[in-house]
């Protein structure tokens, strides 16, 4: 008999789940640490409001409990995610994650917490090759002159690879910053 009230209560959170989705996809999107996760976040909030399903109360509105919820479940996936950066990326991360917790998705981002997130997002799609190069210059200080020497390319090829690496950045910072506008 139990089992029964059960699949009742699941089938009902089921139900109502889907009237929520395309919000909890959309606060997923906002708070995923990659936009290839969202799907996961979104099937995790599922099965979390299924498996919890006679604790809600479905005469209220459930977006501030879904958003909750999501957000909890994308800062999961903010560490898991991050246990596999480089150090450098890491530590964007984290500053990000914090962000995040402390301010939780309400609040608006601004135009530099919106390129911080595309930056990091740019990061991981360039090759390992040009990270590297990017990490080894900007966070581990090191000259073009020691880098140069230490990867075994001339100076000059290195000068110009940096300069087209820091082109792909910004224009995939800009695209990011402008998606995230349009998403608003």
């Amino acid at each position: 008999m139990d089992k029964n009230r059960d699949i009742k209560w699941e089938q009902k959170a089921g139900s109502v789940f889907l009237d929520y989705h395309q919000y909890v996809r959309f606060i997923a999107f906002e708070t995923a640490p990659s936009r290839d996760l969202v799907d996961d976040i979104t099937h995790n909030v599922f099965i979390y409001f299924v498996e919890n399903a006679k604790r809600w109360d479905y005469n209220r509105d459930l977006h501030p409990l879904l958003k909750k919820i999501t957000k909890n479940i994308a800062l999961q996936q903010w560490r898991e995610y991050s246990k596999n950066l480089p150090e450098s990326l890491k530590e964007i991360s984290s500053l990000l994650r914090t962000e995040m917790e402390e301010n939780g998705t309400a609040k608006e981002d601004t135009e530099q917490e919106i390129k911080l997130r595309g930056l990091e997002l740019c990061l991981l799609k360039i090759p390992e090759k040009h990270r590297r190069l990017i990490e080894a210059f900007y966070f581990h200080k090191m000259k073009l002159t020691e880098i140069a020497a230490s990867v075994g390319m001339k100076l000059k090829t290195l000068q110009k690879m940096m300069c087209r690496i820091r082109t792909t950045l910004q224009n995939c910072v800009e695209r990011a910053v402008q998606e995230e506008n349009s998403n608003e």
